[in-house]
């Protein structure tokens, strides 16, 4: 039986989008978080965090608006800290075949920093990966310097839908 379900009833999703917030609280750091999701337009999203894989064929969009409470897988870049702390995390991802990439970074250290990490890593994913890249990677970081007596959240996310 197990055989027979197949490729039909796989979650397969055919869209992404990539987004990002920051967020600072003077209550928690699950505060400032919480303000970064929303910053993100995904604080209403129950999500589930994925790895690295992007769909064959799944199209990169703007955004896409979803009900509130759907279960959403994405992969995340989180990175939170205290006062006076930097903190960035980011994504890069390409499309290619048979399938995409997305990695993740983030880390107390500015932004290009953590750029330049990423970088590396894209670099090393296609010397050993057998996926042929279709297009050119992207790249996104968020950043802050949290304030003084604050907690600071920040989030980069590629939501497949």
């Amino acid at each position: 039986m197990g055989g027979e379900r197949g490729l039909r009833e796989m979650i397969i999703p055919k869209e992404y989008f990539v987004t990002g917030g920051k967020g600072v609280s003077r209550v928690s750091s699950l505060n400032a978080l919480d303000l970064a999701l929303w910053e993100a337009r995904i604080g209403h999203l129950n999500l589930v965090p994925v790895t690295s894989i992007i769909p064959p064929n799944a199209v990169e969009r703007s955004y896409v608006e979803l009900p509130p409470g759907a279960v959403t897988f994405a992969v995340m870049a989180v990175e939170q800290g205290e006062g006076g702390e930097v903190i960035s995390a980011g994504l890069v991802w390409a499309e290619g075949r048979p399938h995409g990439y997305v990695l993740e970074a983030c880390g107390k250290v500015g932004r290009e920093e953590l750029e330049k990490r990423l970088w590396a890593m894209a670099a090393e994913v296609e010397k050993y990966s057998a996926v042929k890249f279709s297009g050119e990677w992207r790249v996104r970081v968020e950043s802050i310097e949290v304030p003084a007596d604050a907690y600071g959240a920040v989030v980069v996310a590629l939501v497949l839908v």
